[in-house]
């Protein structure tokens, strides 16, 4: 990172009309104390003196001329005509103090974040209507909080920067693509702030960036705004349903109790008056709480009937999600989502295809649904954030109960299509978490929600309760396509005639070289004995799997192995991993995963001379790169996947006590011959190609995966081996 003394930044000026404070604007930028390497004015089309007094304030200015009417598409053509590692966005409304890029500049190189931004306020004692919406947006009742009103009083990570006083790395505006140009005018910055926190990155507000506000400074402007806040508002939750929350509901429903909403904020205007010493101002602030809070909630309601307010929004879209189980830290749960994402990518580039991707990771710590980028780099950062270990994913959270009960509920019913992708769902060892699985997808299918799974394990359904809870999640216009032929004859049985068998979508995951030791054995340990154990957590068979891996772990550094372990299920798979390596005192590197891409764990495979794993997808990465590997069936989907790939006889079973012995046997083991395991491995991927076309023909609604055209649904080819 270079030196804060040496940084660079554009700023970025948009305006329409702004003649009444562009001076003032330019003025404060022209007196900087860090002066910008560039000041860029986009100009859409004003027909008043904006651009002349502009460059009379700023000499040197650049102008760009763009009459696009869309704020989104203005603020992409001023970063990208910049040059700078950073770029600055000051509104053409505000009035930056002297210190102000100088500070933004310092705090984004000392915590190398995304964005950088500071709080505003209006002009202090120019009128009793700023002064009042002063007092107004410095309360919760007002602001919500939010950075838009509040002035920081220290440095905080926070999760919406508004573009009105923000500094972002170029970096990443050019990897989550710009400002989305469906919001056009009201929306496009949060909806940017939450694509990059989608990434994992961070936005901080700093205390000493805060500039004046010269916003409408009259009731009735300031009306029409709120109103067009609240069509955003609206919209923003439609394209984003993690920005819903409980208080969203507080502004249309005031309308309905309008009497007691006018008695009980006259009073709350007069003690925060009271507060600030300034009673005079009571009935002012009192207008202008009513003017903002019931134009908003106006607005909320008519934003359900009108879909943008341009024709990018406007043009209907419909939304799928693909769903995978939430804060996992499960690599194979995210090569899966990878590697669908970049096939499905492809698919809906092409014309004609308006479907918007989103993924909804889902599990006992709620829900989160997340649009997917179209840039691979950001889809997979956004796989990679959702999906990462938490300490919270396997417990309900109390408190979030409620809102993410109505907000799975609002998915449900408010996605056109949503199937689940990958993993090991629809099995009863959970029967709560079964029931809440296939109930949501029944509550989807009430109001046309077409339901599906891909590419999935299933079971085991052990009670015949639970077989007919999977008949009324998935029906006949259901995608209905599993990885394995056990998986599709017990959906089969469940009186899904038309389920069918695909394979792993891992198995075209592309591999990203890494540097390492080409001798080394990767060990891919878990605590579980099988695959039931996940639940029953018996010590016993827990206590066993530790001591056949030490065992394991103890004779191979014996025998001069160099080994490394490689945990892909975390934080478990590292514990246990970690535990083994403090038990045998022997010196072994532990791999952290957790930040890495799948494709970057297939590599560490690739570039090792043997893996074992207990793990299914460490063996499948291993197949992909043609290492020798060692499987350990914990489950029947790791028998499964080893017997349709070939590779039947690298598997150990673990109702032997002293498995160790066993792996240590087949290790040295020659492999299969090459071209045999070629001849299968084109058999499983002509069946994936066969399970992406049907995918894809659900996508578009041409085809329906419930035709019986197939039969019971075409199966994988045994084995020939």
């Amino acid at each position: 990172m270079t030196e804060p003394s040496q940084q660079q930044a554009t700023v970025v000026v948009v305006a329409r009309n702004a003649a009444k404070t562009i001076s003032v604007c330019m003025r404060s930028l022209h007196q900087q104390n860090r002066a910008p390497s560039e000041v860029i004015l986009v100009d859409d089309g004003s027909t008043d003196e904006t651009v002349k007094l502009a460059i009379e304030a700023f000499p040197g200015l650049r102008v760009i001329t763009s009459a696009t009417r869309s704020i989104s598409k203005n603020r992409n053509v001023g970063w990208r005509s910049a040059s700078t590692e950073f770029v600055a966005f000051l509104d053409a409304d505000c009035e930056a103090p002297a210190h102000w890029l100088e500070n933004l500049l310092n705090a984004a190189t000392r915590l190398d974040v995304a964005a950088v931004g500071g709080g505003n306020a209006p002009p202090a004692g120019q009128s009793a209507h700023y002064d009042a919406l002063a007092i107004m947006l410095s309360s919760y009742v007002g602001s919500r909080g939010s950075l838009q009103g509040q002035i920081p009083m220290s440095e905080a990570t926070v999760p919406h920067i508004p573009t009105l006083n923000v500094l972002y790395k170029r970096e990443a505006l050019e990897r989550a693509g710009g400002f989305d140009p469906r919001f056009a005018r009201m929306g496009e910055d949060e909806d940017f702030s939450r694509r990059l926190r989608d990434m994992g990155q961070s936005l901080v507000a700093i205390p000493d960036a805060v500039v004046v506000h010269h916003q409408r400074a009259d009731l009735r402007s300031w009306a029409k705004n709120m109103y067009a806040y609240g069509k955003g508002r609206t919209w923003l939750i439609r394209r984003h349903p993690n920005a819903w929350s409980p208080v969203f509901l507080v502004p249309p429903l005031v309308l309905l109790v309008l009497p007691i909403y006018l008695i009980c904020i006259a009073a709350v205007s007069l003690v925060l008056c009271i507060g600030d010493r300034k009673p005079a101002l009571w009935l002012r602030l009192t207008a202008l709480f009513a003017m903002t809070h019931l134009p908003y909630g106006l607005g909320q309601i008519a934003g359900l009937f009108i879909s943008g307010d341009n024709p990018d929004a406007r043009r209907k879209r419909r939304r799928v999600g693909m769903i995978a189980l939430k804060n996992a830290g499960n690599k194979g749960d995210e090569a899966i989502l990878c590697a669908v994402s970049e096939r499905l990518e492809k698919f809906l580039s092409q014309p004609g295809n308006a479907v918007d991707p989103y993924l909804i990771a889902f599990g006992p710590s709620g829900i989160d649904t997340r649009p997917l980028p179209a840039s691979k780099e950001a889809r997979e950062r956004v796989i990679l954030d959702a999906l990462a270990p938490a300490s919270s994913s396997r417990a309900v959270q109390p408190l979030a109960l409620i809102p993410d009960a109505l907000r799975s509920l609002v998915v449900f019913s408010g996605f056109q299509g949503i199937f689940i992708s990958g993993g090991q769902w629809l099995h009863d060892l959970s029967l709560p978490k079964h029931v809440v699985v296939c109930s949501l997808f029944a509550f989807g299918r009430l109001f046309r929600t077409r339901t599906g799974v891909f590419c999935i394990g299933v079971g085991p359904l052990q009670r015949g309760f639970s077989r007919r809870l999977t008949r009324l999640a998935l029906g006949r216009r259901s995608l209905v396509i599993t990885r394995d032929d056990a998986s599709t004859k017990l959906l089969q049985d469940c009186g899904l005639n038309h389920a069918s068998t695909a394979a792993d979508p891992a198995l075209l995951l592309p591999t990203s070289p890494v540097t390492a030791s080409a001798n080394r054995i990767l060990i891919s340990p878990c605590a579980w004995a099988n695959f039931e154990n996940l639940y029953e957590l018996d010590q016993a068979k827990i206590d066993e799997s530790f001591q056949n891996w030490t065992k394991l772990v103890t004779r191979l550094t014996e025998a001069g192995r160099e080994l490394a372990m490689l945990p892909t299920m975390n934080p478990e798979d590292r514990a246990f991993a970690e535990q083994i390596v403090q038990k045998t005192g022997c010196d072994i590197e532990c791999i952290e995963t957790e930040e890495l891409l799948p494709s970057q764990v297939q590599g560490h495979i690739a570039a090792s001379s043997a893996l074992i794993s207990m793990r299914l997808h460490p063996v499948i990465f291993a197949s992909n790169s043609s290492t020798p590997f060692v499987a350990l069936n914990y489950a029947a989907k790791v028998r499964a996947f080893c017997k349709q790939a070939g590779y039947e006889d690298r598997v150990v079973e673990l109702n032997d006590p002293c498995w160790a012995d066993t792996v240590l046997q087949k290790l040295d083991q020659p492999t299969k011959d090459a071209v045999q395991i070629s001849s299968i491995r084109s058999t499983q991927i002509a069946a994936l190609n066969s399970g992406y076309q049907l995918l894809e023909q659900w996508l578009s609604g041409v085809g329906k995966t419930s035709i019986p055209a197939h039969g019971k649904g075409p199966t994988q080819c045994e084995s020939p081996l």
